[in-house]
């Protein structure tokens, strides 16, 4: 029997701890309870893994701050304490410095790196940049946690142990080879290009959708799936050679993207310029030279403030 509810219930179940760390380490901005609100109300599985996940650090503060264990009815006993104190107050950092999401993985990619992994099966793995994938292999299933970023399944046939790969908002299960999962932000981007997929969302209720091969959709538990669509096959390609192909769109959805593959950040200024239409194709690799492409295409002007901050400005 697949285990894969399972693997649903623990990738909630960990982003909720990591919420209720974030939330209780004196360190949460307005922004951050409001996005943790937002999470919890995404499913009632959202807010059942929240429930848990507060019962869980209401028993543990109860046992740190040393009552009784009788009374608190803990699931620890007393010679861990220590060590789980120590675990959460790491958790509790590991935020700050954008290292859980790889911290919790098996493999990852740093920002601007990309990386192909073998898998057990024979299956293979392309990560593209700042990307973390973290496995759940046994006799019953292949399920893969798509902890963040973008990632190039090409599955090796095995008809006895289904192959899945698990994010916050769905799991896709594999009836084919090969298909791209890149989670975005409040939704999950699913495009297959051989054979067959099953997107399962998260949220009960909504209906699973089978994606066929040559199609791609959007899922998220707010909007539900968007319309599917052709796939953009040219863009998945590119990726994998290093390049960003952009076809009229905005130029602050153009610089959100390629930040991606850079460490620091560029800043769009307000007025016309965020809507400014780009088309072109950039290399991931090069930010200076694609500052250069944007200033030479578009009426704008790249500062450099810091060397992990750019401003376009006119």
């Amino acid at each position: 029997m697949s285990k894969k509810p399972v693997s649903k219930i623990h990738a909630l179940s960990d982003r909720a701890l990591e919420w209720l760390i974030l939330l209780h380490s004196g360190n949460a901005t307005e922004w951050d309870r409001q996005n943790a609100h937002e999470w919890r109300a995404r499913s009632p599985a959202h807010e059942k893994a929240f429930a848990e996940a507060e019962r869980l650090w209401f028993d543990m503060g109860e046992a740190l701050a040393g009552k009784p264990l009788e009374t608190v009815k803990p699931r620890f006993s007393t010679a861990k304490l220590s060590g789980l104190a120590a675990l959460f107050l790491l958790a509790a950092v590991l935020p700050f410095l954008g290292l859980d999401d790889y911290f919790f993985s098996d493999y990852r990619t740093g920002v601007g790196e990309r990386r192909t992994i073998v898998l057990a099966d024979g299956s293979q793995v392309l990560l593209n940049t700042d990307t973390a994938i973290a496995l759940d292999w046994n006799e019953q299933e292949r399920s893969i946690t798509l902890r963040r970023g973008q990632a190039l399944f090409t599955v090796a046939p095995d008809p006895n142990r289904p192959f899945s790969v698990v994010t916050e908002d769905c799991t896709v299960t594999a009836l084919g080879t090969v298909f791209e999962v890149h989670t975005e932000r409040k939704a999950t981007r699913v495009t297959v290009l051989e054979h067959t997929v099953k997107i399962e969302p998260v949220s009960s209720g909504v209906q699973a959708l089978r994606l066929e091969e040559g199609h791609q959709t959007r899922f998220g538990s707010a909007q539900g799936f968007e319309p599917v669509s052709a796939a953009d096959i040219e863009r998945i390609e590119a990726w994998q050679r290093g390049k960003l192909i952009v076809k009229d769109h905005p130029l602050f959805e153009v610089v959100t993207e390629l930040d991606r593959y850079y460490r620091g950040a560029t800043i769009v200024a307000g007025g016309r310029l965020p809507d400014l239409r780009v088309t072109g194709v950039f290399p991931t690799g090069d930010r200076d030279g694609v500052i250069a492409m944007i200033e030479a295409a578009l009426p704008v002007r790249a500062t450099r403030i810091t060397p992990w901050l750019t401003v376009l400005h006119e």
